[in-house]
């Protein structure tokens, strides 16, 4: 995934080159080579069979609305809006601040998201797997890096200033995306961990509903507005990461989860 976010703004640039609408072609194309591949290779030659022990159909499923699980998902859907409005509305924020055509603009944008892709990769490749980055660390530092990201979308003024802002947000969505999916896994059990990596993953695509309701209007009344709003979406996943006590409560899961694996070698 991450390596296609780098690659495909630079294939993008390349096809637009061709026709504005070139790369939606290609992507149309790629999906349709896909679709028939996954049917030639990837059969299904035997019907999925679910095998559950009569003490985990018995159990209740998570719930969306559960004390350890609520939380992160508020954090993902605010995630989302803040990685929305970037996305969204860098383009227009560039050919607004720069007076810059459609042409010149689609050049400038392709750098500006690979150099955001390049470093959520060197976040997500490199520091974390390098060093023992804790949930805490991550939420925290990333909301700072992308608040400030954010502010320097405000300044704006230069080409420079707003690719740069780009680069340092990709390193604060590459550290807020881990620190998310990894504190909702330790606040809930070893036998919910699919329950809560869907329900996290269900908030990827809130943003793109709900931006275009929220943060473009914004940005028809002041251009700078919806980067403002993202610098208060960062604030509120800060204080989160400071002060919410879920995040305090991490540690007391790892016996949960001890138990929990004690409890399916037992079942087997």
């Amino acid at each position: 995934f991450g390596l296609g976010t780098v690659v495909g703004p630079g294939v993008a640039a390349a096809f637009a080159e061709i026709h504005i609408l070139a790369p939606f072609f290609a992507v149309g194309a790629l999906a349709l080579v896909s679709g028939v591949a996954i049917w030639i290779l990837l059969p299904e030659r035997t019907a999925p069979v679910k095998l559950l022990s009569e003490k985990q159909q018995k159990r209740a499923a998570l719930k969306w609305t559960a004390p350890n699980v609520l939380p992160w998902l508020t954090i993902g859907v605010i995630l989302s809006l803040s990685q929305s409005i970037m996305m969204q509305l860098f383009a227009f924020y560039l050919m607004a601040e720069l007076a810059l055509g459609g042409s010149a603009a689609t050049q400038l944008v392709s750098v500006g998201m690979m150099a955001m892709a390049m470093s959520t990769l060197v976040a997500q490749l490199g520091l974390i797997q390098r060093f023992d980055l804790t949930v805490q660390f991550l939420l925290r530092w990333g909301a700072v890096a992308t608040l400030l990201s954010f502010a320097m979308l405000v300044i704006g003024g230069s080409y420079g200033m707003l690719v740069s802002a780009l680069a340092l947000a990709g390193l604060g969505f590459g550290f807020l995306r881990a620190g998310l999916s990894a504190g909702a896994s330790l606040s809930v059990s070893l036998k919910d961990q699919g329950a809560v990596a869907g329900l996290i993953g269900s908030t990827a695509a809130t943003g793109h509903i709900l931006n275009p309701a929220i943060g473009i209007p914004l940005f028809w009344v002041l251009h700078s507005a919806p980067f403002m709003l993202g610098m208060v979406l960062m604030v509120i996943i800060l204080c989160f990461a400071i002060f919410h006590p879920v995040l305090k409560n991490l540690r007391s899961t790892d016996a949960n989860i001890a138990d929990d694996e004690e409890e399916e070698i037992g079942l087997h």
